[in-house]
């Protein structure tokens, strides 16, 4: 996973922190935390590997030149049908 930070149109490189939190729907308490490493031209990675198909979120942690940002989006890993979409997204009845 990766994210492009910028400000004024320009790549932010010195970004003090930047962390991908991760974690199934209906599972934020059970999320994981992974430190991004920086690569080039504002754009900062993880690598995770995906065991369940699955619907989740990934919300990034940025704190660069006094700011704080935590953008939040919601991705599917594999075939999940639109019924235990719908269950993930919005709790098992």
């Amino acid at each position: 996973m990766k994210v492009r930070l910028t400000q004024d149109q320009e790549n932010v490189e010195d970004a003090e922190d930047v962390q991908f939190e991760i974690w199934k729907a209906n599972s934020q308490e059970e999320s994981e935390l992974i430190e991004a490493k920086y690569e080039k031209e504002g754009i900062y990675s993880v690598k995770k590997t995906f065991q369940e198909d699955r619907i989740y979120y990934v919300q990034t942690h940025v704190t660069a030149r006094g700011m704080h940002v935590m953008p939040k989006k919601q991705f599917v890993v594999g075939n999940v049908s639109e019924e235990a979409e719908e269950d993930q997204s919005h709790g098992s009845h």
